[in-house]
């Protein structure tokens, strides 16, 4: 998929701005507190959460019920999430806030933002962020003494080249080319684990059938 995508933003490559620049929301972490699956408090997305292309909200616990919660931490349909710290590779995954976590919150490891929608489209951003240039951009800007748990801050994410000269139907026609190859690659995938399945189902038979001599 990187190099579907590299190859799409050809022509997007001379970067003459940053994320910084079309931002309506600077990226703030989420909150911190204790959390476990089985309580019954605020909803938190976990950093499990953002998977590089979108949000999975059952990666999800709760708070105790007697956290603090600033309205400024409240998430909003079409807000986008950056996970700030994890494994290395999944540093700088991001995803869209969809509608059914409105109000819920984030945790620490995941910065939440918003864009000018006038002048960038999000999933052009996600798209753009998975690119090879911007893997290679975090993954020269991250830091950690722990090796298992590498992070980045705001400073690095508003300092993201961004194409803020490609116009935005330009973006959209990106997007709407990208979607359609990750449409075709998830059909793929599906087909070739129900295919595994198969596979397994029959091996012991073929293999029962191969030693006695049946094949």
């Amino acid at each position: 998929m990187g190099s579907f995508i590299q190859h799409a933003m050809d022509g997007c490559e001379k970067c003459n701005g940053h994320l910084g620049d079309v931002l309506v929301v600077n990226p703030r972490s989420g909150p911190s507190f204790v959390t476990d699956r089985d309580w019954t408090g605020t909803p938190v997305l976990m950093p499990s959460s953002v998977t590089g292309f979108g949000v999975n909200t059952s990666k999800l616990e709760f708070g105790a019920g007697n956290e603090i919660v600033s309205p400024k931490d409240r998430l909003e349909p079409g807000d986008i999430l950056i996970a700030r710290g994890n494994k290395r590779e999944q540093v700088g995954n991001a995803g869209i806030v969809p509608e059914e976590a409105k109000g819920w919150v984030c945790a620490n490891l995941l910065m939440r933002t918003r864009l000018d929608q006038r002048v960038a489209d999000s999933k052009f951003f996600i798209y753009w962020l998975r690119s090879p240039r911007m893997r290679e951009y975090v993954g020269a800007h991250m830091s950690g003494t722990n090796p298992n748990i590498q992070k980045i801050n705001q400073r690095t994410l508003l300092g993201i080249p961004y194409p803020t000269s490609t116009p935005i139907e330009k973006q959209r026609r990106i997007v709407s080319q990208l979607d359609g190859l990750q449409d075709k690659m998830d059909a793929l995938k599906k087909v070739q684990g129900e295919t595994g399945n198969q596979l397994d189902i029959l091996l012991p038979s073929l293999l029962d059938k191969a030693f006695k001599g049946e094949l």
